[in-house]
């Protein structure tokens, strides 16, 4: 009988199918973990190759049926259309050069967010931890998902036969779109409550959270201590994985940046970055000025940080350079900055009005979007989340609810059965709420 080929027992009894290796029963169960921590890392792999191909063969097809469809408008009339052909072909090249730069955008969003997806399922495979069998399904919906969202990106460009004046024959009607993602979390609802999956009770104060992958990293505070541990997340669990090393009174914010795929880790007169793959701190950027920071975000145009005079400096990813984000310092009207989220291109803010009023705002690129009027009641959450490319999800203390503001400015609440203070999103859609009292309640999405 051929030995284990990883312990190398006498006893091996399970061969392989997909290696063709023997193995003893301890160790045939991890083996096949492996393999299929293997499978789902060869489809993130095949599916970052197929990103760019399959929307532009979509994009390219289409744009060979307008061009033909211009001909034989063309070729109908009774008079000479070049000049009508010209415009007609400029505007479709224009339109199509434009595509290319928004459809460019996309693809490279994705091939990110698999590629952070592909880091956490090498990660996974280094890492020997209880129940890893429900992560790696976990992992393997995170996979599917994504492909499914990406999948439901729609290019509708079409040519429509009018009157118009300046060639008196016909005018184009073109159209390109976008489709909104429905990420929207969709929870379990009894009488207009979502029903929690499980609770956590974290004992301390729960300052700061921000979520990557199937992980949390939050910090705790109490009268003695305080500490910023990162949380592995599994099926009704969420155990301590690791505590970061760093001085913790200096912490003012932590914020899980997508677009660098590190822990963002701000003081008020520095930003670290943290890479939990190897567990390491770097500075990143110095504060030279005399602003003090105390909030920290990231989208796709850049960081974000937020001073304590309600100046938002901006800095790019290219040479971290800071350029005053000046659209907000003559609002006379804003008595405090509260808090600052990024997604996308999107930026939002919870302002506090000279009135004594709050209010949300949505901008994107310096561009105010919308601006939503909160009710006189509503008590502030340490901070709020981003839906993806949906909208917002703000806690309101005090109506104890969740207040969900999509992108095009529109309201909806959800009541809970406790105080909300901060709120997050797993990768697998699981919303992750922290209460007043200390603990961490998890709502699975009901799709998944």
């Amino acid at each position: 009988m051929p030995k284990c080929s990883d312990c190398e027992t006498l006893y091996s009894t399970i061969k392989c199918l997909d290696c063709e290796n023997y193995y003893c029963l301890n160790c045939s169960n991890e083996h096949q973990r492996q393999h299929l921590l293997d499978l789902i890392d060869h489809k993130i792999n095949w599916t970052i190759n197929q990103l760019e191909k399959q929307l532009y063969n979509d994009l390219n097809i289409k744009y060979q049926r307008i061009i033909k469809s211009a001909y034989r408008w063309i070729d109908d009339l009774k008079i000479n259309l070049d000049k009508t052909l010209k415009i007609i072909e400029n505007m479709v090249k224009q339109r199509y050069d434009q595509m290319k730069i928004d459809i460019n955008i996309y693809i490279n969003n994705y091939i990110k967010r698999f590629e952070s997806l592909r880091i956490n399922v090498r990660h996974l495979k280094r890492t020997t931890t209880d129940n890893n069998d429900y992560n790696i399904k976990r992992l393997a919906t995170i996979q599917s998902n994504l492909y499914e969202q990406f999948q439901n990106y729609t290019i509708n460009f079409d040519l429509n036969y009018l009157t118009i004046d300046f060639t008196k024959y016909f005018n184009i009607n073109e159209k390109f779109y976008q489709n909104n993602l429905q990420l929207i979390t969709k929870y379990k609802e009894i009488d207009n409550k979502i029903q929690s999956s499980y609770t956590i009770n974290i004992n301390s104060i729960i300052q700061y959270m921000c979520s990557s992958c199937l992980d949390l990293f939050i910090f705790i505070t109490d009268l003695n201590y305080s500490k910023l541990i990162e949380y592995r997340t599994n099926m009704n669990s969420c155990s301590p994985l690791h505590t970061i090393d760093f001085p913790k009174h200096q912490i003012c914010d932590i914020w899980w940046s997508k677009q660098l795929d590190n822990l963002l880790i701000l003081t008020s007169k520095s930003v670290h970055k943290y890479d939990k793959y190897y567990r390491k701190i770097t500075l990143m950027i110095k504060n030279d000025n005399i602003n003090i920071w105390y909030q920290i975000t990231t989208n796709r145009l850049g960081i974000f940080i937020l001073c304590d005079n309600n100046l938002i400096e901006y800095y790019d990813y290219n040479n971290y350079q800071m350029k005053p984000y000046e659209q907000f310092i003559n609002d006379k009207n804003i008595k405090l900055i509260h808090n600052i989220k990024g997604q996308e291109q999107l930026l939002a803010l919870l302002i506090f009005e000279t009135t004594d009023y709050w209010r949300f705002e949505i901008y994107s690129d310096k561009e105010r979007l919308h601006t939503i009027k909160l009710d006189e009641f509503f008590r502030p959450p340490i901070s709020f989340c981003g839906n993806e490319q949906d909208g917002w999800i703000l806690p309101d203390i005090d109506k104890k609810r969740l207040i969900y503001i999509t992108n095009n400015g529109e309201i909806n609440d959800v009541q809970l059965l406790y105080e909300p203070n901060n709120v997050t999103i797993l990768d697998d859609f699981t919303l992750v709420i922290s209460t007043n009292k200390g603990r961490l309640v998890f709502y699975d999405n009901k799709r998944n």
